[in-house]
């Protein structure tokens, strides 16, 4: 569901993302680190969408939900390089320790 999600944002349906997203921000997960990842594509769809401060309050709480941390994986990923410019995201990018 994420998937078709982040694409409806990228072929610029934003009423079919944002619905997608909906569901996704409000499905309640057996695990914790499952709803993580729930937040990673309502994420996604956001960076894809243009939204950048809802990106990464959105990754910000997807690592918090699934106890996670900065990767350098996550930085490379195509929907979050659109992020790459904007502030907030450097912050919670950089890595830590």
């Amino acid at each position: 569901s994420g998937c078709r999600g982040v694409l409806a944002a990228r072929l610029q349906q934003p009423d079919t993302a944002l619905a997608i997203d909906d569901r996704l921000a409000n499905v309640r997960y057996r695990f914790r680190a499952q709803e993580g990842n729930a937040m990673r594509w309502c994420a996604q769809i956001a960076a894809a969408l243009g939204d950048q401060d809802k990106a990464t309050r959105l990754l910000h709480r997807a690592f918090d939900e699934a106890g996670m941390s900065y990767s350098s994986d996550w930085r490379r990923h195509p929907d979050f390089r659109l992020l790459r410019d904007f502030k907030p995201y450097q912050e919670l990018m950089r890595p830590k320790g």
